[in-house]
């Protein structure tokens, strides 16, 4: 059977996206020598679903 897992980043307020649609609060998280466990989250997948607005940029 096929699993799916629901992954998101929040802010502590509960949104994903600021009120302008811009997620540039997650760039201040990220470091060159940590990755928080995406590279071994990407591997196990064998698909990814995201929004129209992430994939374009708008």
């Amino acid at each position: 059977m096929t699993e799916i897992i629901y992954q998101v980043a929040v802010r502590i307020d509960g949104y994903i996206a600021a009120a302008d649609g811009s997620v540039d609060w997650l760039s201040a998280f990220q470091t060159e020598d940590n990755d928080y466990g995406y590279a071994q989250f990407y591997a196990s997948i064998d698909a990814l679903l995201m929004g129209s607005r992430k994939l374009i940029g708008t």
